[in-house]
Order: structure tokens, then C-alpha cells, then sequence
């Protein structure tokens, strides 16, 4: 029995995913592409045959999780693999947000866990790969740009998506390349949550347990300001310092709550992984709430 039979996710979410891998059929799949995955050169990899397949929008259902398990399956037939370069980004469709409160909950909720998060974002064992303090380093600038433009900007209102639009130019943000990438957020061509730190895979049951992941924060993120109590709660549980080995059981309560059998997937990862030196490389710096007052405020202001 894997995790797809004891977690899922909303049916009106989308995500999509990137796999960035090597393969001596790197040019002909380009030049001529049999699958309904685009196919990109990526010269980000350390390899010249480096390739990146990119999904269509996808739900986590039947025939997609079927779709994108046969592709993985070709894209292995035909020789890729992954090697330290690859990434395996995973997309969430921002609209499932619908309004900044959902977003700001996405944000300080992924920044007081962000180590926690980059330890289990790989595999038991998976070492995070160096481009990482390049390409998804920690969205501690993000917070800082969100926390001074709610404060200049004196916004206050949470409840529609157009507040967002505000203070998305000067801080939602200028660079993509952080941990949590939200600088898509409104694009009617690509409005999108991405998660940048996980390892490129080919194997399918990881990259499922990375979707859910990252697909059950997105979720308890617009859940969590879906009811104002359960706002106050969380805030005050994100406002007080707290080890990792405690920081991870709060983690995982809160967007697994009683799926006991899969939250046991992330402590393996975060026991085997929390010691991986790329972890300290990051950027990333212990936060809790009370460092983003105007965050808290706008959280906070009875709706």
C-alpha cells in the first residue's frame, strides 16, 4: 500500500512538474518529442545532453498519476537518468489559493519550517543537490520584501486575490530563484506556487510523496485561513521558538493531522536527511511570526 491510498488531494487543485535529467537522446526528443510532456534543452545541468521534460497541468487523480507514470516509465526506457545537477520542481496552481491571506499562511508557514522542509524534500538518504544555493535558497528576502511592502502599503484587507497584486511587483518577488518560488502568482500564463528544492527523480513513488508534500502545505495553507480560529491557533503556535525535532512533529501534524502511516514517510526522510551540510548553505535563518508583525496583522484581522 503506497501513500496514494492514504493521502490525497483536492480534486480542484493542478500541479505539474519538471524533470530535469541526461540522456544521449537529449537532441532527437527535442527535435522531435513523442510525448505530451514538453521537452526543453537545460543548460542549467552539468551535462551537455542535460533535458528537461515539462508535464502538462495535471490533477492528482486516476488518469493522471496513470499518464505520469508511463512517461517516467519511457523517459527511463529511452536511457535518461538523473544525475547531482537535476532538479525536480513541482508546480501548484495559485488560484486553488484564492485570496492573499491563503498565501501569506503559504509563506510563513513554509519559512518557520523551511529547514524541515528542505530535509524531507528528498528522498530517505538524498543529499540536496549544490545547486540549490543557487537556484532554491531560502525565502527569508521574500519575507522581509512581503513583511515592509504590507507595512508601506498599509494593507489590511485579506480576502480577495487583488491585494496580492499590490505588493506583488516589489516583493512577491523579483527573482525566482528561492526555495518557494511565488513571483507567478497572477500571470494569466502561468499562475503558479513552485516548489524549487527537491532533486530531480525519475522514480515515481518519490515524486508522488514530493507532490503530496508539497501539495498537503498548499492545501492546509487556504484551510487554515478558510477558519478564522484555526488562524489564531496556528499563528501562536508559529510565534514561539522551537527545536527541529519538535519543529518536524508540528509540521507534519499539521498538514497530515491523524495519517499516522504517512507522516512515518517524512520522518524517515527528515532523521536520515537533517544532517546534510547543504542545509547550511541555504541562507536560511530561524523566524517565527513575530518577526513579520504586518503579516501577523493582516492574518489576523477578523473577516
Amino acid at each position: 500500500m503506497g501513500i496514494l491510498d492514504k493521502v490525497s488531494l483536492p480534486i480542484e487543485m493542478t500541479f505539474g512538474v519538471e524533470l530535469e535529467c541526461i540522456g544521449d537522446k537529449a537532441t532527437e526528443f527535442i527535435d522531435s518529442n513523442p510525448l505530451d510532456f514538453n521537452a526543453e534543452r537545460d543548460a542549467s545541468l552539468d551535462d551537455v545532453n542535460g533535458i528537461e521534460f515539462i508535464s502538462p497541468i495535471m490533477k492528482y487523480d486516476e488518469f493522471d498519476l496513470h499518464r505520469l507514470k508511463d512517461t517516467l516509465y519511457f523517459i527511463k526506457s529511452n536511457g535518461f537518468s538523473v544525475d547531482n545537477s537535476c532538479g525536480g520542481h513541482i508546480h501548484f496552481g495559485a488560484s486553488y489559493l484564492e485570496n492573499l491571506g491563503s498565501i501569506l499562511n503559504l509563506l510563513v508557514i513554509y519559512k518557520y519550517f523551511e529547514k524541515e522542509l528542505c530535509a524531507i524534500s528528498n528522498a530517505r538518504g538524498g543529499r540536496i543537490r549544490r545547486g540549490c544555493s543557487n537556484h532554491a535558497s531560502s525565502i527569508v528576502g521574500i519575507m522581509y520584501d512581503v513583511e515592509s511592502a504590507l507595512k508601506k502599503e498599509k494593507i489590511m484587507s485579506s480576502s480577495t486575490i487583488d491585494e496580492s497584486k499590490k505588493i506583488k511587483e516589489g516583493a512577491i518577488s523579483k527573482r525566482k530563484s528561492y526555495g518557494l518560488n511565488v513571483r507567478n502568482i497572477g500571470n494569466p500564463e502561468k499562475n503558479t506556487v513552485e516548489f524549487r528544492v527537491p532533486n530531480g527523480t525519475l522514480d515515481e513513488e518519490t515524486l508522488k510523496e514530493n507532490i503530496i508534500l508539497f501539495g498537503s502545505l498548499v492545501k492546509v495553507s487556504k484551510e487554515i485561513f478558510d477558519f478564522y480560529e484555526y488562524q489564531i491557533e496556528v499563528n501562536n503556535l508559529l510565534s514561539t521558538k522551537r527545536k527541529s525535532e519538535k519543529r518536524i512533529e508540528l509540521l507534519l501534524n499539521l498538514i497530515f493531522d491523524d495519517k499516522k502511516d504517512a507522516k512515518e514517510i517524512y520522518y524517515e526522510r527528515f532523521e536520515n536527511n537533517i544532517g546534510d551540510p547543504m542545509l547550511g548553505n541555504l541562507g536560511m535563518k530561524e523566524t517565527t511570526l513575530r518577526d513579520y508583525p504586518s503579516v501577523r496583522k493582516v492574518l489576523e484581522k477578523k473577516r
